[in-house]
């Protein structure tokens, strides 16, 4: 027992993890892991690249049983367009439109469903002149933090070549929305995203 509580301090001045790590949730585009957020007990947060490492796990569709399931095969840390320190993760010859993937997913995809066309338009709407709204699909909602709010998951595409994955949370009050997360890879042509 002395020896696992020196090796949990030995550890803890390491930066190195300890105990389980929270889920990342991203998606694969021409080979690298986009890393959107984290989700651990039921809460959402953005995903910290100081704190967890993308190698040595697996990831395995979020939302479906069977399908692809591969390693992340290295990580690239780079500057994001904000100048703060991100991390993707190399998968060699992968890319998938409309699916999230998740590191180390449990042993049971999260529960989804598509979206109904009224929490859809409700969202359209909110999003009426952001750029991302032009050539969206919602592909799943979702109540994963267990609010009663229900989650939008997103691919999309801009008019300048980039493209990405955003997700959003409907808020109490009717039509109004709050954004997760959003990344988009190629959206700017001075960053690895």
């Amino acid at each position: 027992m002395l020896i696992v509580a020196l090796l949990g301090l030995m550890l803890a001045g390491t930066g190195v993890p300890i105990g389980p790590q929270p889920g990342v949730i991203g998606y694969v585009e021409e080979g690298r892991f986009h890393p959107l957020l984290e989700l651990e007990s039921a809460q959402f947060g953005p995903f910290d690249p100081m704190r967890m490492a993308l190698t040595g796990g697996v990831l395995r569709d979020a939302f479906a049983d069977g399908g692809a399931e591969f390693p992340i095969q290295a990580e690239r840390q780079y500057a994001d367009p904000k100048g703060d320190t991100a991390k993707y993760g190399l998968v060699p010859g992968r890319s998938f439109e409309s699916q999230f993937f998740e590191l180390d997913r449990g042993a049971k995809p999260h529960s989804s469903s598509r979206p109904t066309p009224e929490l859809e338009q409700s969202l359209r709407r909110f999003l009426a002149d952001d750029e991302r709204s032009g050539d969206m699909h919602v592909l799943y909602a979702t109540d994963l933090d267990a609010d009663g709010k229900r989650e939008l998951w997103i691919a999309y595409k801009l008019p300048s070549g980039g493209s990405g994955r955003m997700v959003w949370e409907q808020r109490a009050a009717a039509g109004a929305w709050v954004e997760l997360a959003d990344s988009c890879y190629r959206c700017d042509s001075g960053s690895a995203d």
